[in-house]
């Protein structure tokens, strides 16, 4: 933080504001004025990555951040494309910040934004799910609105892509994984009123695994693994409510018994 890298206010060399922002706390930069458009670049994905890194290791061991600034307050842009960067072809109109996502209307940039800075969104509303719950907030109605507005832009940009090895890159398939996490919990707190709700985003969660790639993906990510664990934990809760109720025993309880087997295989592996 000494460094002012979560205060990078524009992504572009020289730098250029397209609109005024919020006042924040002044602090003594560590770091000279930078040179060129890489190396702005090299401060805005350092930045980003350390971000990630700290919201992860949060998330899995259930341990406070260790960069405590509010999301709202982070000024630095979310991450472009970097073939952008290199040929110094950043545009005022993609530029787009963290604090936005909280917004209830959210612009999206006039060209696609990286799947990184997706995930870095996911990890947001992911961590302010867990705030808004650890801190009993009563009405989780606009969080919950926010994070479900947030998933269908990334259903849109699954939609878009086309059958291929670039199906899903990891940092999509994370941010698919975080943001539905995100709203189980968060259905999980409202009680029996979203209950369907839950089921139905703990089967799409076991559904992501039908595909070899995505499972792969999931085998090889700590947060992935530690997330689907909730999805596991509410089917298995289902599938003893439908064990109780007789009269919905049948090809019911056997998807959700073999959606559990597909969580199951990624979920009981050993990270040490």
């Amino acid at each position: 933080m000494a460094c002012g890298l979560h205060h990078i206010y524009s992504p572009t060399f020289p730098p250029h504001i397209q609109e005024p922002l919020p006042a924040s706390t002044d602090s003594v930069a560590l770091l000279r004025s930078p040179t060129s458009q890489m190396e702005v670049a090299d401060r805005i994905f350092t930045f980003w990555n350390t971000f990630v890194q700290d919201q992860i290791y949060a998330v899995v061991h259930g341990f406070a951040p260790a960069l405590d600034e509010r999301l709202e307050d982070i000024r630095t842009p979310l991450p472009r494309p970097l073939v952008e960067y290199e040929q110094n072809d950043i545009r005022l109109q993609d530029i787009d910040y963290l604090y936005k996502v909280f917004q209830s209307t959210q612009r999206q940039p006039n060209r696609a934004e990286s799947t990184f800075a997706s995930f870095v969104k996911s990890l947001a509303l992911l961590r302010s799910a867990r705030v808004a719950l650890a801190n009993r907030v009563d009405d989780l109605a606009s969080v919950i609105a926010t994070t479900q507005s947030f998933y269908r832009f990334l259903t849109g940009m699954t939609d878009s892509l086309t059958e291929g090895t670039n199906l899903m890159d990891r940092f999509l398939y994370s941010a698919i994984v975080c943001t539905q996490t995100a709203l189980l919990q968060l259905f999980r707190a409202t009680g029996t009123s979203g209950a369907t709700e839950q089921v139905n985003i703990a089967s799409s969660l076991a559904d992501t695994l039908r595909s070899p790639y995505n499972e792969q993906l999931a085998r090889g990510s700590q947060l992935i693994t530690h997330c689907l664990k909730f999805a596991q934990a509410v089917l298995e809760q289902h599938r003893q409510q439908l064990v109780a109720n007789r009269s919905s025993m049948g090809s019911k309880l056997a998807d959700v018994e073999e959606r559990i087997s597909m969580l199951a295989r990624v979920t009981t592996q050993d990270w040490y």
